[in-house]
C-alpha cells in the first residue's frame, strides 16, 4: 500500500515541544477541481509538487516535515506543527501553535498555478477555512489574532467567501468557519456525479479537558537530541513496544493478507526515538485501531514529541486518511481527530467511530463536526446529535452551504467518567 516512505532524522530528533502553547488548530482545505476524476487525461495535480517544492510553502507557515507517507492516490505529511495531505485536486493543511497558515496562501496557489500545472489563471474550485477557539488569541501572528483579520485577509485572496460563527459564544467549544462557493453552475453539475461517488466527507472532533490518566500515555522523558532514548523512564517497556513494531512490519511484508494496523515506520526510523515511540503509543493507546482491522488496511506514521505531545496520519486502503494531534498538558490539554473515511464502507457509522476515538482520550468536553456532500444522508448525525454514551449534548446547530450540509454538535461529560 505504501510507496514510499521518508523521515527527516534531523529534525525529528532536535525538535522541542516544551514551549508549546496552543493546541486548536488552524484547518485549511483548499480544492483546485471538484475531484480527482475530473483530472484524468491532462497533466493538472498537486502530486507533481516535490516535497522540497511543498517545503517552501511550509517555511513561510513556519513548520517542518517530519515525515512523509506516498501512496498511489495521495502524500501525507506528519510536520512538527500538525499535518499535510495532498490528492492530484486539493491540499488540507492543519497546523497549529502561532503558525501563519494563511500567509502561505499566495505561495500555494503559485505553486498550483506554475508546478502542479493549473495555470496562470487557476483559482481554487473550493476553499475551507476553520479552527476552534483559540487558547491564547494575543499571541497569535496577524493576521491570525482576531477572527475579523482572518477573513480580510481570506477575502483578499479569493471570491465568493462567506464567514460563520458556530456555537454558543459564550463557551470556549464555539468554531469558527471561512468557505467558498462556485459560481460556475453547469461545472458543479456536470461533476456532481463524482463528488458523491467519492464519498465526500470529513468528520473532525475536538477535544479539551482529557481525563489525565489517558492525557499520560502522550508524556516522555527522552530530551531533545537524545537519538537512543537515554531519558525514557520506561525504556524496557518501549524496548518491547519496538521490537512488536518491527516485527508487524515485517509480517505485513511478507504476507498480503495480514490484518491489523501497520506502522509507516520501518528499519529507516529504528534510530529515530520520536517515531518509534509514535509508534508504540499508536498501538497501546489504540489509536491504531479506530477502524476494523479485518476490514481495512491501514498504515500509521506517528510521532511523539518531547516532553509531551503525538502527532498521527494513518492512511486507510490508500486513499482515505485520518489524523490525531495530542497536547497533554493539563492546564490545556487538547487533542483533535480529523477523517475523511466513509465509515459505513468499513461496517461502521459515525457514532462507532466517535465512541473510540472518545475511549482514547475521555474527554471533558468536545465539539463534532460533520460535512457531507448535499445528497449525503444526515440521518447518523442527528442519532449522535441526540445521544452519546457518558455525554450530554450542550449545542448543535445544522448549516447547509454550496453543496454541503453540515452538523456541529458539543457535548460535556457526565460527572463520573473514568
Amino acid at each position: 500500500m505504501i510507496l514510499e516512505h521518508h523521515v527527516n532524522h534531523q529534525v525529528a530528533v532536535d525538535l522541542d515541544s516544551a514551549e508549546a502553547f496552543e493546541g486548536p488548530e488552524k484547518l485549511l482545505e483548499v480544492w483546485f477541481a471538484p475531484n480527482q476524476e475530473s483530472l484524468e487525461g491532462t497533466n493538472k495535480s498537486l502530486r507533481n509538487v516535490s516535497t522540497a517544492q511543498w517545503e517552501q510553502l511550509l517555511n513561510i507557515v513556519q513548520c517542518k516535515v517530519l515525515s512523509s507517507v506516498h501512496t498511489s492516490v495521495l502524500d501525507a505529511f506528519v510536520l512538527s506543527e500538525s499535518s499535510m495531505f495532498v490528492f492530484p485536486h486539493k491540499l488540507v493543511l492543519k497546523t497549529c501553535g502561532t503558525t501563519t497558515l494563511l500567509v502561505g496562501i499566495p505561495k500555494m496557489l503559485e505553486i498550483a498555478r506554475t508546478i502542479a500545472g493549473f495555470g496562470a489563471n487557476a483559482t481554487p474550485y473550493r476553499v475551507f477555512y476553520s479552527h476552534k477557539t483559540f487558547n491564547c488569541p494575543e499571541k497569535q501572528a496577524p493576521p491570525h489574532k482576531s477572527w475579523k483579520d482572518e477573513v480580510s485577509y481570506l477575502d483578499s485572496q479569493f471570491d465568493n467567501g462567506k464567514a460563520y460563527l458556530v456555537g454558543d459564544t459564550t463557551s470556549d467549544h464555539h468554531w469558527y468557519c471561512y468557505v467558498t462557493g462556485h459560481d460556475d453552475h453547469e461545472e458543479v453539475a456536470a461533476h456532481k456525479d463524482h463528488v458523491i461517488s467519492s464519498h465526500d466527507e470529513t468528520m473532525e472532533i475536538l477535544m479539551t479537558d482529557l481525563l489525565p490518566s489517558r492525557a499520560q500515555q502522550f508524556f516522555t522523558d527522552r530530551l531533545p537530541g537524545d537519538a537512543n532514548n537515554a531519558g525514557f523512564q520506561h525504556k524496557q517497556e518501549l524496548l518491547v513496544g519496538v521490537e512488536h513494531v518491527v516485527k508487524a512490519e515485517t509480517d505485513s511484508a511478507t504476507s498480503s493478507d495480514s490484518e491489523g494496523a501497520t506502522p509507516a515506520c520501518s528499519g529507516t526510523c529504528k534510530a529515530d526515538p520520536g517515531h518509534v515511540l509514535g509508534a508504540y503509543v499508536s498501538t497501546q493507546s489504540g489509536i491504531a485501531d479506530i477502524y476494523p482491522r479485518n476490514k481495512a488496511s491501514v498504515a500509521v506514521d506517528s510521532f511523539c514529541f518531547t516532553p509531551c505531545g503525538y502527532s498521527a496520519n494513518a492512511i486507510v486502503d490508500s486513499g482515505y486518511y485520518y489524523t490525531i494531534h495530542v497536547t497533554p498538558e493539563q492546564h490545556c490539554s487538547y487533542a483533535s481527530f480529523e477523517t475523511n473515511v466513509p465509515a459505513k464502507e468499513y461496517g461502521m457509522s459515525n457514532i462507532d467511530v466517535i465512541e473510540k476515538v472518545l475511549n482514547v482520550f475521555r474527554p471533558g468536553k468536545l465539539s463534532v463536526t460533520l460535512f457531507e456532500a448535499e445528497n449525503n444522508s444526515l440521518q447518523d448525525c442527528h442519532q449522535f446529535a441526540r445521544h452519546l454514551d457518558g455525554y450530554k449534548r450542550t449545542d448543535k446547530v445544522l448549516y447547509e452551504f454550496d453543496g454541503y450540509q453540515m452538523v456541529y454538535v458539543c457535548f460535556e461529560a457526565i460527572k463520573g467518567r473514568k
